[in-house]
């Protein structure tokens, strides 16, 4: 969210609770196109969460949706790790957590690639980083996000990993 907006944590109807200003704000999202069926989820998650919502634009990285947040032109869904680097913040904006289950990080590779050793010092250097790794301050999720996606959440709990 961008930085001057409301606060939401406590919001449970934002389209009676918020001024007009940040109702509008809240309402236009910045999205990233990967053109997968994580993107499809996303539009049907925001379709739920906000359903008069309306695309301001559509980007390819998630620092060009974090700009456009930050110029206050609207809100967008992004990974933590985009926000900052080394724990200092890259964007002057208001983090909330989204009400989901945490995503795993997968590598998938033919089995032949785990042998040769720049993907091996690859995944070394991954497993060695998450230790220390200094995730961002997030604002809880908003109540309204909570009620609202209250059935995303049960059918991605209920989702059997993959082996």
């Amino acid at each position: 969210m961008p930085r001057g907006v409301a606060d939401l944590t406590e919001i449970t109807e934002p389209e009676r609770e918020l001024s007009p200003r940040d109702w509008d704000i809240l309402n236009r999202t910045i999205r990233y196109a990967f053109a997968s069926e994580h993107s499809d989820r996303v539009n049907m998650w925001y379709e739920q969460l906000l359903p008069s919502n309306r695309i301001l634009a559509r980007c390819r990285s998630f620092e060009s949706a974090l700009a456009f947040v930050e110029m206050g032109l609207g809100t967008a869904i992004v990974p933590e790790l985009a926000v900052h680097q080394n724990g200092r913040p890259l964007f002057d904006i208001a983090l909330y957590a989204v009400p989901l289950p945490p995503r795993k990080t997968l590598l998938v590779a033919p089995d032949h690639y785990f042998g040769l050793p720049h993907m091996k010092a690859f995944i070394a250097a991954f497993n060695k980083c998450l230790p220390d790794l200094v995730r961002p301050q997030a604002r809880p999720a908003p109540l309204f996000a909570n009620k609202r996606l209250k059935s995303e959440v049960q059918h991605v709990a209920a989702l059997t990993p993959m082996p």
